[in-house]
């Protein structure tokens, strides 16, 4: 029994130390992008998955209406806001943060 205990000790460690470096983190980073989609208002600035960054001027269960320009609206799934910004300054420092985090995957690539 002992033996079998310390030949699969090791897998179970390994299965442990995954779920805290990979599976736990993503699971938060998850639950805190649902959390950002459901608290989505009219007037909130937003940036979508394609990089279109636009002003609410409509929510609906599964869509969001963004004004990009003075007359231009275009509708989007909620599922593609990636981030919400309030200020100009911070839309500047969440694009700069991006661009830092796509260098960073490029140089550990």
């Amino acid at each position: 029994m002992a033996e079998f205990l310390v030949m699969v000790l090791p897998f179970i460690m390994v299965l442990a130390v995954m779920y805290f470096l990979m599976i736990r983190p993503q699971q938060k980073q998850q639950k805190r992008l649902l959390e950002m989609r459901e608290s989505l208002r009219v007037g909130d600035n937003v940036i979508t998955a394609g990089g279109i960054v636009g002003k609410i001027v409509r929510v609906t269960d599964d869509y969001v209406t963004l004004e990009t320009a003075d007359t231009t609206k275009i509708e989007f799934l909620k599922t593609s806001v990636v981030s919400k910004v309030t200020t100009k300054k911070e839309l500047v420092e969440e694009i700069a943060q991006e661009e830092i985090e796509e260098e960073n995957e490029t140089i550990d690539a």
